[in-house]
């Protein structure tokens, strides 16, 4: 004769609804076999199940199930059992889902009857000893505002809370409406599983929980298993400090006082060590201070191994000799056999902190600070410091820049120039005198536009002043020549009075002479432009150095 001796269930969870429906008849399997594993751990047993697949996959061990499936498998391996199919209709598990209640009932009507037997059985249950039911019944019924909350948790009217005049204290059952539950009677309100107790039995109730003169926390922990009430842990609270009796038999704990340890007895009698990292470079700063003047040592290390740290505190202590009590916390360097050996060498006492307390090595803590907030410092102002080089090397690259646009376009004026004035000597050789006079005053009109060009992209005063230079330079060049050309007139009629070539031979001597002049010029003006092209590259490989 078979006999239900246990029910079990539970919801799924938002990913296993994903699951197929295989896979979910799979889970109730695994999951119910390790909930009745005291029942069935040892002993064969048939399990039923309504899904067909779960029979085949089961019972036939060459089947290849998914691999969540198969993975199950590997939890049900300790269990002895046959899968069995069974049709819903046949399988009492079935049984709730496939005969629902019966639809003359309204769904108001069904609330009602099942928030009542929820409100019977857990007031029951819930009500404290010497406290009666009908007492909480009576004493609610008599309460305003537990019967006002009622009305509220039962047509949903806390909107309109504001207008009572018990708002204040409706306000806490506001707070945790959803949580409240109402008998249809009126006579009793529950939240979840505990009773709300009325304003007329707080006292009582608490009196009650504190019979055996427990603490706060245990006083409080009882109460809550069993009642609310608005502000319960304050009034608990204050009715347990007044207690007489508790207070004339609890003893008082003072606790000790905390003492400030006892100052060294001489500079680095007693040091602190710790460690500040990593750094962005990834080393680290062993910090050494002395407890009693306060000096810091801090030296880089490339690790916080104690192969590392010993030779780095060695040569520390070799500096300004052996402390008698090194101070650490409990980092794997100084718990190290191979630090316990080196202390023992060296014969001080090594002294660890309390873990977990960075208090307890105050002074080297203290001190981290100060290093952190200069560390930060010299960051912030490091790529303060790199910014402005950014800065700065732009700003010299335009100049550079603007400085060879300038010397390019002096450089292209003044060929420009010299080409005119190359182009008007040609002339000037192929149409005498009269030409080359025009031809100098258009060389200097030319020369003026050409120095009005080349002043747009440059200096224009310095360029002006220079071209009006040039300009006077050149009338006196010009009288000059002049002067020499009337003196040689002379010459020449005197010799031709002498004899009959003088005149022509004269004419010859004077062109000589202008030819000379005129290769003399240009051979300055190349001198120019050659020392200015000289002059601009060495200007450019100087910046190029600097930078």
């Amino acid at each position: 004769m078979k006999h239900i001796i246990a029910y079990a269930s539970r919801s799924l969870s938002d990913v296993e609804r994903r699951y197929s429906q295989t896979e979910k008849e799979a889970l109730a399997i695994v999951w119910s076999c390790e909930h009745f594993h005291l029942y069935i751990y040892g002993h064969p047993f048939v399990l039923v199940t309504d899904h067909k697949a779960l029979e085949i996959i089961w019972n036939n061990p060459r089947s290849k199930p998914p691999a969540r499936i198969e993975r199950w498998g590997l939890r049900l391996q300790p269990y002895n059992f046959k899968v069995e199919y069974r049709k819903g209709a046949d399988n009492p598990a079935d049984f709730m889902s496939r005969h629902p209640l019966p639809s003359h009932e309204s769904e108001s009507t069904r609330a009602s009857k099942v928030a009542e037997e929820y409100v019977n059985f857990f007031s029951f249950h819930s009500t404290p000893k010497a406290m009666t039911l009908q007492e909480i019944k009576t004493e609610t019924l008599k309460d305003p505002v537990l019967q006002e909350a009622i009305n509220h948790v039962t047509n949903n009217t806390w909107h309109q809370i504001e207008t009572s005049r018990n708002a204040e204290t409706l306000k806490h059952f506001k707070h945790v409406r959803n949580e409240l539950t109402a008998s249809p009677a009126s006579d009793i309100l529950l939240r979840d599983t505990r009773i709300v107790i009325p304003t007329a039995l707080h006292e009582k109730a608490i009196r009650l929980a504190h019979e055996g003169h427990q603490g706060i926390v245990k006083t409080k922990a009882l109460l809550r298993t069993k009642v609310w009430f608005p502000d319960i842990d304050r009034k608990a609270e204050a009715a347990v400090r007044n207690c007489l009796a508790c207070q004339a038999n609890t003893p008082v704990t003072q606790n000790e006082p905390l003492k400030m340890s006892p100052l060294p007895e001489a500079p680095w009698h007693s040091v602190s060590a710790d460690f500040y990292g990593p750094l962005p470079s990834g080393e680290y700063l062993l910090v050494i201070t002395d407890d009693y003047s306060r000096y810091p040592v801090v030296e880089i290390v490339r690790s916080t191994s104690a192969v590392t740290v010993i030779p780095v505190m060695d040569k520390v202590f070799s500096m300004f000799g052996i402390p008698r009590v090194v101070k650490t916390d409990n980092g794997p360097p100084f718990n190290s056999v191979s630090f316990t050996q080196f202390a023992e060498y060296l014969g001080f006492h090594h002294r660890k902190i309390t873990p977990l307390w960075p208090q307890a090595n105050a002074t080297a803590e203290r001190f981290m600070r100060t290093l952190g907030k200069a560390l930060r410092v010299a960051e912030t102002q490091e790529e303060e410091k790199k910014r402005e080089e950014r800065k700065e090397g732009k700003r010299e690259e335009e100049e550079r820049k603007e400085g060879e646009r300038e010397e390019r376009g002096k450089i292209k004026w003044r060929r420009k120039r010299w080409r005119r004035r190359e182009r008007r000597e040609k002339k000037e050789r192929g149409g005498g005198g009269e030409k080359g006079g025009r031809g100098e005053r258009r060389e200097g009109r030319e020369s003026r536009g050409g120095e009005e060009e080349g002043g747009e992209k440059g200096e224009k005063k310095e360029r002006g002043e220079k071209a009006e230079e040039e300009k006077k330079g050149g009338e006196r060049k010009e009288k000059e020549r002049e002067g020499e050309k009337a003196e040689e007139e002379k010459k020449g009629r005197k010799k031709g009075g002498r004899g009959g070539g003088g005149e022509k031979g004269g004419r010859g001597e004077r062109k000589e002479r202008e030819d000379k002049v005129e290769e003399e010029k240009k051979g300055e003006e190349r001198k120019e432009v050659e020392a200015e092209e000289e002059k601009r590259r060495w200007s450019v490989s100087k910046k190029e150095k600097q930078r």
